[in-house]
């Protein structure tokens, strides 16, 4: 079976591969625009984007979402990264961050699948860390530079792409769909998700 992830982004694109391999799961990457709802809740985000690219393709659909809460900030920027890193530099980081003594955060991530006329079924998955008090390494967004994934000593950024790659598949919500989607293709389709 192939699925298309609607992203242009290769890593995304990667942890999809290495999260469903082995399932007989091809999936293939297209940039596509979509609207975005906004929403404090990933999942309404992922969901909507989801049966957006659905039913405009025609085909089977995937779509991530994630929200990256820093418990300092009150959950800021929450589902809002994504534009928070089209306007933020890594020093307006800084600055929001300057004396905020709680530096615990946590990245979720949605992964939204949906068939054309169908609701989109959804999974989650999520990672604990905290904030590096200085930028570290240069991969990815800002926000890669100052996260460190609970039980390890470098932030997102510092990390080689396989290692990155596993973060990301690590969190769970892979493993969830694959086994949606083993569950649908039995007929049996007795998941729980999301």
């Amino acid at each position: 079976m192939k699925l298309l992830l609607i992203t242009g982004n290769k890593y995304k694109l990667a942890a999809a591969r290495k999260g469903l391999e082995r399932t007989g799961i091809e999936i293939e990457a297209l940039k596509m625009e979509t609207p975005e709802l906004q929403s404090l809740n990933s999942k309404e985000i992922a969901d909507y984007s989801a049966k957006f690219a659905a039913e405009k393709l025609q085909k089977p659909v995937i779509v991530t979402d994630a929200s990256w809460q820093f418990e300092g900030l009150n959950g800021f920027p929450g589902p809002f990264a994504k534009f928070m890193n089209n306007w933020f530099s890594m020093k307006d980081y800084q600055r929001l961050l300057k004396g905020v003594k709680n530096r615990e955060a946590k990245i979720i991530e949605v992964v939204s699948y949906c068939k054309p006329g169908e609701q989109p079924k959804s999974f989650q998955g999520s990672c604990e860390g905290t904030l590096s008090l200085k930028p570290r390494g240069k991969r990815g967004f800002p926000l890669d530079r100052l996260f460190i994934p609970k039980g390890k000593s470098k932030t997102s950024a510092q990390m080689k792409e396989k290692e990155m790659t596993e973060f990301w598949v690590g969190m769970g919500h892979w493993k969830k769909l694959a086994k949606f989607m083993k569950e649908e293709k039995n007929g049996k389709n007795q998941v729980r998700y999301f």
